[in-house]
């Protein structure tokens, strides 16, 4: 339940003028709202614009303006070579044929810049590991930039439907995914996109162009965990059906006689076991990128529990033991992008990368 306070914070947001706000200091803001010690066990970590755009630019926004450029220049082919035909025209037609064959070919440049743009609008981008959703949204920035340069294009070759922004012919939310095993900052993520996508779209094709709610749940992004999929997950039992603990990771005691801190043995959290672990399926898209949990495999089991990394390594026997937690990303995209299941894949990780390659 809400407090008076926190009511009035609420009301005081909501007053405020949100037109202009930059999504991305979500991130910062659930970063600074977890305990630290649930943010590590997370390995929450907002990563800054720059390192995003470090690895957006060169996996998803190179190989797009590469299609962009190859289909300016197949347009202005077909145009060069409509130019030749028509003069070969007879004299005595040329006149009227020459505004025929004018609109024939500004018909098939445009046709031909509408299928960069149709290509554009069925990119698919995966982040599977979203966080608040910073990573998508500056892949939807660039994405939204690169079709107001397609749609300036058809405006420049008489194209008089261009900027109807009407549904599947436009950068959507629907092209975006993620996946995100903590419920808050999977709902953080849809409203970093859905703000990040209005201002985006008003700004290329105006506030007119706004017919559908922008709070439909697209299911873009799903709260799951993305490298561990099972069955059933309950709690551990020994041989005499007691359930299995171990320390909680965080508390402490003093030593009686070193007056060291030590762990705390009579704080004791569940351990839980994974009925038939295994690999997860990650939705079909042309790009993946983001930024993985930090966990270092010696911090794997304080962190996650026993019983999630002995499902993590059935799951993924052939990634190895000392591994760090974000190989199993690695493997998944690398198994991916080996079975032409997507283009290009880029993933922010730790030098443990070497005993992969």
């Amino acid at each position: 339940m809400l407090t008076s306070p926190q009511i009035d914070g609420l009301l005081q947001a909501a007053r405020a003028h949100w037109r202009e706000v930059k999504p991305a200091i979500v991130g910062t803001l659930l970063e600074r709202a977890l305990h630290p010690g649930e943010r590590h066990a997370l390995g929450a970590h907002c990563t800054p614009r720059a390192e995003v755009e470090r690895l957006v630019l060169p996996t998803v926004v190179a190989p797009l303006r590469v299609d962009w450029a190859n289909a300016q220049a197949s347009a202005q082919a077909n145009a060069q070579a409509d130019a030749q035909a028509a003069a070969l025209l007879l004299v005595h037609a040329a006149d009227r044929l020459d505004g025929e064959k004018r609109e024939d070919k500004l018909a098939k440049a445009r046709a031909q810049i509408r299928r960069a743009h149709h290509q554009l609008c069925s990119t698919r981008v995966l982040n599977p590991a979203c966080g608040s959703g910073n990573f998508l949204y500056v892949t939807l920035r660039h994405l939204k930039r690169l079709e107001s340069e397609v749609l300036n294009q058809l405006d420049a070759l008489g194209e008089t439907h261009a900027r109807l922004g009407m549904e599947g012919e436009t950068v959507t939310l629907q092209q975006l995914r993620g996946t995100e095993l903590t419920g808050r900052a999977a709902a953080l993520a849809k409203l970093v996109l859905r703000i990040g996508w209005l201002q985006g779209h008003v700004r290329t094709l105006g506030l007119a162009s706004v017919a559908a709610s922008v709070v439909h749940d697209h299911g873009d992004i799903e709260c799951r965990d993305a490298v561990l999929a099972n069955d059933r997950v309950e709690m551990a039992l020994d041989a005499d059906g007691l359930a299995i603990t171990r320390w909680d990771g965080k508390s402490f005691k003093t030593h009686p006689v070193t007056f060291e801190q030590v762990p705390g043995t009579s704080a004791q959290v569940a351990q839980w076991a994974h009925g038939n672990p295994r690999r997860p399926e990650w939705p079909a898209v042309e790009f993946i990128v983001g930024n993985p949990p930090v966990i270092g495999h010696k911090r794997m089991r304080d962190a996650l529990g026993h019983g999630y990394v002995q499902a993590l390594r059935t799951a993924w026997a052939d990634v190895h033991d000392t591994a760090d937690f974000v190989m199993s990303w690695w493997q998944l995209a690398a198994d991916t992008a080996e079975a032409m299941q997507c283009r290009r894949f880029g993933l922010i990780t730790t030098d443990s990368i070497t005993l992969v390659c």
